[in-house]
């Protein structure tokens, strides 16, 4: 499964798994990175195919957004 091209521009949101602050930057950030730094608590959260597949199919168009 690829991740879908047409999603490159949609904001999304992803949590920190250690403190759950949101993060949002577009899907072609999100596609492009490995890890990310949490602000709020100083974690480095990694960012792999299989996290950013399941990130990617929550945003998909359909599919109700993370608040």
């Amino acid at each position: 499964m690829s991740l879908p091209v047409h999603l490159n521009h949609v904001m999304m949101t992803h949590r920190c798994p250690q403190c759950r602050v949101g993060l949002a930057r577009s899907g072609l950030w999100f596609r492009s990175i490995r890890a990310y730094h949490c602000a709020p608590c100083g974690a480095v959260v990694p960012m792999g195919y299989v996290e950013k597949v399941a990130l990617f199919a929550l945003h998909a168009p359909g599919k109700k957004n993370p608040a």
